[in-house]
């Protein structure tokens, strides 16, 4: 488990306080938004040591996500369209991908 320091809470603080002024709901809803994206960081420096984008992000560059692979790791995001409010953002690695038009 990795340790969650000072400059870790002050990190947290600063999103909560963002996504609050950008009206994403109430503090507590902000805070919870914010030490799950914080925690997401942390796993994401400590673990991988590559590339790390979104579906999206990968197709953008020309590269698709290769079938049956799981994502290295998911961040629940604000979303106020979606139903219950939340969205899950799975995010994949350069060894998961392959070169668009090659996914078999």
């Amino acid at each position: 488990m990795t340790k969650i320091t000072n400059v870790d809470k002050k990190m947290v603080m600063n999103r909560a306080h963002k996504f609050f002024r950008e009206g994403m709901g109430e503090w507590a809803e902000c805070l919870r938004n914010a030490w799950a994206d914080v925690k997401a960081i942390k796993v994401a420096k400590a673990k991988v040591n590559e590339p790390v984008m979104t579906y999206v992000d990968w197709l953008a560059i020309g590269r698709e996500v290769a079938h049956s692979v799981r994502a290295i790791f998911k961040v629940v995001l604000h979303d106020a369209k979606t139903k219950n409010g939340t969205r899950v953002t799975p995010f994949f690695g350069y060894t998961d991908t392959v070169a668009y038009g090659w996914n078999e």
